[in-house]
């Protein structure tokens, strides 16, 4: 069941168009850098990316729909839920030396409502099916 406050109008899915133009947007706008970043991270996507990615696509977690390299805003994250609002980061090598870059992006994430899960590219390769029960019990947890 849908609950749709009443200066939203539903337009499809999950997303609402404002009839007030003081609501926030419930996504942020993506910037046209990050569309291309998310482009380009689709057809370089790492071993740990393509096996979470294999796990979570068609609804395989508790029917939940992903996206991958998904733009928000100024940023591209991993794997996104847009009925939880829950954004999954997978933290490689391309992370090491980007710490400050990446607390101040997950901090914005954060502002903008979003709840953000950071899992090391070796947990995914090693255990990816504690990654996914992981994932879907903070699916089913955002959904409380």
């Amino acid at each position: 069941m849908w609950h749709v406050p009443r200066d939203h109008m539903l337009v499809r899915g999950d997303v609402h168009r404002s009839r007030n133009p003081t609501v926030k947007r419930r996504h942020a706008k993506p910037d046209a850098q990050a569309i291309f970043q998310a482009r380009q991270n689709r057809q370089s996507a790492t071993l740990a990316e393509q096996i979470l990615w294999q796990l979570v696509r068609h609804r395989g977690v508790a029917n939940y729909k992903f996206r991958r390299q998904q733009p928000l805003g100024p940023f591209c994250v991993d794997f996104y839920c847009a009925a939880r609002r829950l954004v999954v980061e997978l933290d490689g090598s391309s992370h090491h030396g980007r710490e400050e870059y990446d607390r101040r992006r997950q901090r914005w994430l954060e502002e903008q409502g979003f709840f953000v899960l950071r899992f090391k590219n070796e947990q995914v390769q090693e255990r990816a099916l504690d990654v996914l029960r992981g994932i879907e019990l903070v699916c089913r947890a955002l959904d409380s």
